[in-house]
């Protein structure tokens, strides 16, 4: 069965619905309140199977105070684990950490937690992540170790208000860091896509959307990069790779405000 799920980054609940979009149900934490009276506020949200049973959890960060929920798919809590930092974002990529999800904290650290909710030593960075995106539905790489490409990306803010998106290895080091440019446009695609760009190459390619209405596509490993601009206020992007497609070339697909934009192109070998 297909389900969706709807939610607003800093808001309160998390929802829950059906194939035909029946409200199944809805999630907000307990009613505790900081000390200060702030409310809690959803932060990060993943829906995964990491414990293998064949069944999706739903993990979900929240702020004020700071937790992680795990959620069965039919609503039912199953734990909560405390954070000393909250988790502005969450990512997977099963292939490379089987049955674990990484937490982006608000204090710039990477941290592995498992589907038990135990929690791994934070990893730290240089960066404050605003984001965190994994490939999701993914395959080995042959011929490349983890460590070797980025099969997670992190976004930051440099200096100059510009952003960076930073890949992340398996072992969760920065492997490359790629400046978007500045731009005009209010609206900002945060979060990167992955996709095969070119058919029969097992690196794939992290898609990214600039705040000036350009796009640019970096090659996991960092070693290679395009870009071009669309002359648009980007609102969301996809891409069909060239394995997809069985062609050379991969299609990617733009929504401006009231477009949706088709493209045939070529990504670097």
């Amino acid at each position: 069965l297909r389900h969706y799920a709807a939610f607003a980054k800093l808001g309160r609940a998390f929802h829950w619905f059906d194939e035909r979009l029946d409200h199944q149900w809805s999630f907000t934490p307990p009613d505790t309140a900081t000390p200060s009276g702030r409310q809690p506020q959803l932060q990060g949200v993943e829906v995964n199977d990491l414990d293998g049973d064949g069944q999706f959890e739903i993990y979900l960060s929240f702020s004020n105070p700071h937790n992680l929920y795990r959620l069965r798919i039919d609503g039912a809590q199953q734990w909560v684990v405390p954070l000393e930092s909250f988790g502005v974002a969450l990512a997977a990529d099963p292939v490379t950490l089987p049955g674990e999800l990484v937490i982006a904290t608000n204090e710039g650290n990477l941290r592995r937690v498992n589907a038990n909710g135990d929690l791994a030593d934070p990893t730290p960075s240089s960066r404050a992540f605003f984001d965190l995106v994994g490939r999701g539905p993914a395959t080995k790489v042959p011929g490349r170790s983890p460590a070797e490409f980025a099969p997670f990306v992190a976004l930051s803010y440099a200096v100059g208000g510009r952003t960076i998106v930073a890949g992340q290895s398996g072992d969760l080091a920065e492997t490359w860091a790629y400046g978007l440019p500045g731009g005009s446009f209010q609206y900002q695609v945060r979060s990167p896509r992955y996709a095969q760009l070119n058919r029969d190459e097992t690196l794939g390619w992290w898609i990214a959307a600039g705040p000036d209405g350009s796009v640019h596509w970096i090659r996991a490993d960092g070693g290679t990069y395009d870009s071009f601009r669309t002359g648009v206020s980007i609102r969301g992007i996809a891409a069909l790779g060239g394995t997809d497609l069985n062609q050379d070339g991969f299609r990617l697909f733009v929504a401006s405000e009231s477009t949706l934009h088709a493209y045939q192109l070529r990504a670097p070998r």
